[in-house]
This record gives C-alpha cells, sequence and structure tokens, in this order.
C-alpha cells in the first residue's frame, strides 16, 4: 500500500519535472512502483481532495496528483479491457468513491472536474451517476454561475485557440474531456456552441466530434453541419476532413454527413488538397498478449520534425492515435527509446501502416468503437490518404500470408519442425512473453495438481477454446514481420497460424505449451503477491 506522504513526494517531482520538460529517470522509476499497486488511485484522489479543501490550496500539487491519476487510469483502463474482474471492481470502488466525496462536499467541483477530465483522457467510462452529480454540483456553485453571469466565461473558446495555438486536434482533445463530463443530454450543446464559435480553429475541432461515441452528439452535429455550410462556417479544410472520415462513421450516420458535404460544396467550395508528407522513419511494436501494438512515424512538416503514434488492439481497432510536433532530436530519442524498451521496435513501411490501419477501422464500425479524431491527424501527418475501412478476417490474412511461404516450409516435417521449435520464439520475439491466458485459475483445478496435468487442463479448455484468438495473434504477427526491414520468420508465423485454425492438437505446437507454461507462471506470481493485478 502507498502512502500518503510517498504519493506527495512523487507528485511533486512530477511537477519538478514538468518545469523542465521532461519526466527524470527517477520519477519514471517511482511511477512503475505505482503500478504494482493499483489501488493508489484511491490514496491520489483522496490527497488532491484534502488539498484542494484548503484555504490556499497548491496548484502545484493537485496537478502532479492529477497527472499520476491519469497515468493510473490508464492502466486501470488496460486491464479493463482485458476482462481483469478485480480491476473492474476497483474502478467501480473508485466512482463510488468519488460520488460519496462529491455528495459529502469532501471533494470540490474543481477538483472533481479535474478528476473526471482525467477519466475521460484515459479513456476509462466515467458513468452517468458521476456525470450528473457533476453537473448538480457545478449548477449549485455560486462563484461558477457568478462567473458565468458576469460574462467572464465568453472568451473560453478564443483563450483555448491560443493555448494550442490554434491546432484542431489539441482543441478537440480538450472539448473532449469535457464532453465526456458531461451527461449525455447536455454534451451536444457545448459541441453546437463550439461549431457555432467565431474561431475558425474551434470549428476545426468540433468537426471532430463526427466520431463522438456518443450517437446523440454525432446526429445533431451533422444536422448542423448542413446548417452551418450556406453561413461560410465551413473550410475547404473542414470538407476534406468530413470526406475523409465519412467511413469511418455508422453506416446509419452517413446518409445525414453526405448531405452536409454536399451543402459544402454548394457553396463552391472545393475539396482542400492533402498535406504533402515527408516520412523519415516508420516502427512498429511487437504485438502483445492483449493484441495490441504502436506503429511510430517519424516525419518532417515546414522543416521540423514530428511523431506519429497509433495503437491499435484486437477486439477494439485503432485505440488512440496522437501526434506530437516540433520535436527534438532529443526528445524522440527518448520517446522511441521508451516504448522500445516497453514493446521493442523494428523498421517498418508506410504500406504496412495503411495495411493494419484499414484493417484495424473496420474492426472499429465491427466492435462499435468510432476511432480518435487523432487517428485523422495522423493521417494528414504520415500522407495516408484515402484511409477507410476494409475487413480481413483471420482466415483470408492467413491465407494471403501462406501463398507467399516458400513450398519447401509447407512440406509435413518442415511444418512439424516449425511447431517444434515455435517453443523457443520468445528468446527472439520478446513480446511473446506477454502471450497468456488471464482469469483462468478455475480452469487449471487445484493448484496443488501436477504441473503437467495443470498444463494439460489449459491446453484442453481455456486454450482450446480460443485458438482461433491466438491464431489471429500470429496471424497479425507474421504481417508485421513481412513488413520489416529485416523480415524475420513471419513464414513461421503464417504457418503455425494456419496450423491453429485447423485441427492440430496444441500439444503438438511449441508456442502454445509455452503460453499455458507462462500462463501458470503469472498466476503462480499473482498468488505471491497476494493480487491478480501483477499482469
Amino acid at each position: 500500500m502507498t502512502d500518503r506522504a510517498a504519493l506527495i513526494r512523487i507528485a511533486k517531482a512530477v511537477m519538478a519535472d514538468m518545469d523542465v520538460g521532461r519526466l527524470s529517470d527517477a520519477t519514471q522509476r517511482s511511477m512503475r512502483a505505482l503500478d504494482e499497486d493499483p489501488e493508489h488511485v484511491l490514496h491520489l484522489v483522496d490527497v488532491a481532495a484534502r488539498e484542494g479543501k484548503k484555504k490556499r490550496p497548491s496548484d502545484r500539487l493537485i496537478g502532479g496528483c492529477t497527472f499520476l491519476l491519469s497515468h493510473g487510469l490508464e492502466m486501470l483502463r488496460y486491464a479493463v479491457e482485458r476482462g481483469d474482474a478485480e480491476t473492474i471492481a476497483l474502478v467501480d470502488r473508485l466512482r463510488q468513491h468519488l460520488i460519496a466525496g462529491g455528495e459529502t462536499g469532501r471533494i470540490t467541483p474543481p477538483v472533481l472536474l479535474l478528476i473526471l477530465h482525467q477519466f475521460a483522457a484515459a479513456k476509462l467510462e466515467i458513468g452517468d451517476d458521476l456525470r450528473n452529480l457533476m453537473q448538480m454540483l457545478m449548477e449549485n456553485d455560486r462563484d461558477a454561475r457568478a462567473v458565468v453571469e458576469r460574462g467572464e466565461a465568453g472568451d473560453h473558446f478564443a483563450r483555448m485557440a491560443e493555448q494550442f495555438g490554434g491546432d484542431p486536434f489539441a482543441i478537440h482533445a480538450c472539448l473532449d474531456e469535457s464532453v465526456e463530463a458531461m451527461p449525455e443530454g447536455r454534451r451536444a450543446g457545448l459541441v453546437m456552441a463550439a461549431l457555432g464559435d467565431k474561431e475558425p480553429a474551434i470549428r476545426e475541432g468540433a468537426v471532430g466530434f463526427l466520431l463522438s461515441a456518443s450517437a446523440e452528439v454525432r446526429e445533431r452535429l451533422i444536422e448542423l453541419l448542413e446548417l452551418a455550410a450556406p453561413h461560410g462556417l465551413l473550410t475547404a479544410t473542414s470538407l476534406r476532413r468530413m470526406i475523409a472520415m465519412r467511413n469511418w462513421l455508422p453506416p446509419a450516420d452517413r446518409d445525414g454527413l453526405d448531405k452536409a458535404i454536399k451543402a459544402v460544396r454548394k457553396k463552391a467550395i472545393e475539396c482542400a488538397p492533402w498535406p504533402r508528407a515527408s516520412v523519415r522513419h516508420v516502427l512498429s511494436s511487437g504485438i502483445d498478449g492483449s493484441g495490441a501494438f504502436t506503429l511510430l512515424v517519424i516525419a518532417e512538416e515546414a522543416g521540423r520534425a514530428l511523431l506519429a503514434g497509433i495503437l491499435i488492439k484486437q477486439g477494439f481497432g485503432v485505440r488512440d492515435a496522437w501526434v506530437r510536433r516540433n520535436v527534438t532530436t532529443a526528445e524522440l530519442r527518448e520517446i522511441v527509446g521508451q516504448v522500445a524498451d516497453e514493446t521493442g521496435l523494428a523498421e517498418t513501411d508506410v504500406d504496412y501502416v495503411k495495411t493494419v490501419c484499414c484493417q484495424a477501422l473496420a474492426i472499429n464500425l465491427e466492435a462499435g468503437y468510432l476511432p480518435p479524431f487523432g487517428l485523422l491527424d495522423c493521417a494528414e501527418a504520415i500522407g495516408l490518404a484515402d484511409l477507410n475501412p476494409e475487413a480481413l478476417t483471420v482466415e483470408k490474412l492467413v491465407a494471403d500470408l501462406i501463398a507467399k511461404v516458400d513450398a519447401k516450409c509447407l512440406s509435413a516435417a518442415a511444418v512439424t519442425k516449425t511447431l517444434r521449435q515455435s517453443a523457443d520464439w520468445p528468446e527472439d520475439h520478446p513480446t511473446l512473453e506477454t502471450w497468456f491466458e488471464d482469469n483462468v485459475a478455475k480452469a487449471t483445478g487445484s493448484k496443488r495438481a501436477p504441473r503437467a496435468k495443470q498444463m494439460a487442463k489449459l491446453l484442453a479448455g481455456p486454450l482450446q477454446a480460443r485458438r482461433r484468438r491466438w491464431a489471429e495473434l500470429a496471424g497479425w504477427m507474421a504481417l508485421s514481420l513481412k513488413h520489416r526491414r529485416q523480415p524475420g520468420d513471419w513464414q513461421g508465423f503464417a504457418i503455425l497460424a494456419r496450423e491453429l485454425l485447423g485441427t492440430r492438437p496444441l500439444e503438438e505446437i511449441g508456442l502454445m505449451t509455452t503460453i499455458a507454461d507462462t500462463t501458470l507462471a503469472v498466476m503462480d506470481l499473482q498468488g505471491r503477491l497476494g493480487t491478480r493485478h501483477a499482469a
């Protein structure tokens, strides 16, 4: 358990590091240590709440706490997406903790709003009860009402545009955090206000809400886009972006957006050309056990370096995307080095980025998760025009890969050898060490049973039931390796994926026995730590 004094010390260190523009190695080590105790998020809330109640609260301490909280919430979100029952319960406790604090006045409205913004930034569901409480608290805040009545909030959008240098993607990210903290029925109002604002960058940022998770926000925005077009509120760039995102939307939204696009064109506005991109390097991480991998693209814009990042995850599609502009060589080295240390990176090509993004967009549509507006920022920064969803089943992916495998590798003897040797692949591909089954304690039976018996139960139970999922991971890994500058053993992964789609016993596939063994090792570790959050 992390004590309050330690959290305050780390929060202060974070803010000191922010002053110089980078997190020190010591601070990063402290944050990794916090990750071992997921319940520290509850204590961070308490530290920020106590500070917020003081007569002269320290904004720096609260800022440090919210930074740490954002990181902690993101770690929780990864576990929630894995279906980790204890993490899901912890997040529910956190929500109830915040509701109780808000209702009793232990957490002030400004601090609560800051915390809810961290939920939104981490893409962790806030919940309607918290949103409604936040709205009630703000309506009852006499000081906040007085500011509005005096008109001091009238230039909020102008200040935001200035703060973010007119960057519509940064503006949208800020607006989105505010929208996510609002009750469903009030979100559309803020988006409509942004689209009607006099600041062009604010209007461009509002267009990004075409990708809102709220169907009501999308519907209202599409209606207003059509009405706004004749009044010159939409630009040639707006038109290009609306067209680019059109196929990312659910089919039910597309007819309305087509009408809005047509209305813009009636204004004799020509679609703006795509920015010219100059790509220097393309890097891809390995694929981890949750089916997630990262793409990093280093490009040049107006003579300055930029770094675009895209996170793709099995079952979700494009999960996150961002662009950092005007980065220095030292910053590039630090960011790339950090990702490489965590997941491994290898040189690949832009064609691979486009292929997996199109595939991921199809997954977004199927799963009902719209991609982030930041994906369009990435597409513009690295020249990915015509980025449209293209469904690719694992069967089709594997068949396409197998068609290009050397014939000599497909003989029965060669396949048997490949499958046997696959047990050692984690030595060459460290991300395979994260390939294990989660939440399978019941399937293995008694912990006192011989390890061989537990292995057999895993192979016959959870792993057998999810062999298509493992085939998909192997297929994605094969595609990733095939596109690398130094391709590696992509053919072996393709063969393994084919066999997983077939009926070959898992005991004959070395990598699957390694996965079973890793699963048991993780369970043993979690048992010794007394928690299931070690994974």
